[in-house]
């Protein structure tokens, strides 16, 4: 356990209350898996939390998220839902006792709670479920999916990234309960197929369970490879996902070359080897050949074209930015050589004496 999650447990005991760290640190560290996923429960009210910690970065239905030591960590009060609904704030009342705030959690296996001291508290058999690597429902499985349909995509990513099987329960009410996935916003939808789309276990699952249909993600097929953008280039989706510019970018530059069906130097110059190998796999194109291209081009960067900025300023009487693009595509195409006499030679041609 990181060294300032145990002040921070400490701290709070030391006021007079119970402090565990809950949810996917103690499941991914029983699982030995690297984890920064720091979640903190305590029967610590927020105004009580406020005492003890002094940097508070903001408060949202019982929990609170504190500054220390330059990091954020979130701190929720044990609580009881009096009525669940993802479609507006829940009412909720806070409670003293641990195994009721663990009541309220989706899967058993994210009960598993850890003292200060990295002892395990299991209060409803989370280390049997990860040992038999299965995911089930805490409580009714029905009434969990509709509570919050979002278990749903939880329960396929999660699957997909431990290669955990779901329960039959839990299966079946995933099933019959697949529409309500529709009611989700774009943003936590995305938010959970951003995590499925990193294995070729979850595409299956989203597929086998017709969820494409209710996420507004239509594919006859995916070939897997690990770049998120990548996958979603392969799917003809919903406007209203919430896309950054830069996601956007890459989305449309996979499909771009996976339209064009193939991959020149010039676009290995361009866009790196990377994002060519993504391209690659889509189109089953040799990764072997396209890197031995790669490695054999004459130049990678502009940085290694064989002439000052000043002498190209001096020759052309013109801005780099103009003249960087032509020498790139001569250069690449093995029309002109990449040396300074050679790339004097034809900048004096190409906008001196026309």
């Amino acid at each position: 356990m990181e060294k300032i999650v145990y002040e921070i447990l400490d701290l709070i005991e030391k006021n007079g209350f119970q402090a565990y760290i809950v949810g996917g640190y103690p499941r991914d560290y029983y699982l030995k898996k690297r984890s920064e996923d720091y979640d903190i429960c305590t029967n610590a009210t927020s105004e009580q939390l406020r005492n003890i910690f002094s940097e508070i970065v903001s408060e949202n239905f019982g929990s609170l998220k504190i500054k220390y030591r330059g990091k954020i960590i979130e701190i929720t009060t044990f609580r009881i839902d009096l009525e669940y609904t993802f479609t507006r704030t829940p009412v909720i009342a806070y409670t003293n006792y641990l195994e009721e705030d663990l009541q309220r959690r989706d899967f058993i296996m994210n009960t598993l709670c850890m003292d200060k001291n990295g002892n395990y508290i299991d209060l409803m058999g989370a280390i049997s479920d990860i040992d038999n690597q299965i995911i089930r429902s805490v409580g009714n499985p029905f009434q969990k999916m509709i509570e919050d349909p979002l278990r749903i995509l939880r329960a396929i990513r999660f699957s997909s990234t431990l290669g955990f099987s779901i329960d039959n329960q839990l299966e079946e009410a995933i099933i019959k309960n697949i529409s309500l996935v529709e009611k989700l916003s774009y943003y936590r939808k995305k938010e959970e197929l951003d995590k499925i789309f990193l294995s070729k276990r979850g595409i299956d699952l989203l597929k086998k369970y017709e969820l494409d249909k209710v996420l507004e993600c239509k594919w006859k097929s995916i070939i897997f490879v690990d770049c998120v953008e990548a996958i979603w280039a392969q799917i003809d989706f919903s406007n209203q996902y919430p896309f950054s510019k830069e996601e956007k970018k890459k989305i449309e530059l996979i499909r771009f070359l996976v339209k064009k069906a193939k991959i020149e130097d010039i676009e290995l110059y361009y866009y790196g080897l990377e994002m060519c190998s993504y391209v690659s796999k889509i189109l089953k194109i040799d990764i072997d050949d396209l890197e031995e291209r790669y490695y054999s081009l004459p130049i990678h960067s502009q940085k290694d074209i064989s002439i000052s900025v000043d002498r190209m300023k001096e020759i052309t009487n013109t801005f780099p930015s103009v003249c960087y693009p032509i020498l790139e595509r001569e250069i690449i195409s093995r029309r002109l050589e990449n040396s300074k006499n050679s790339i004097e030679k034809f900048l004096l041609s190409y906008f001196v004496e026309k």
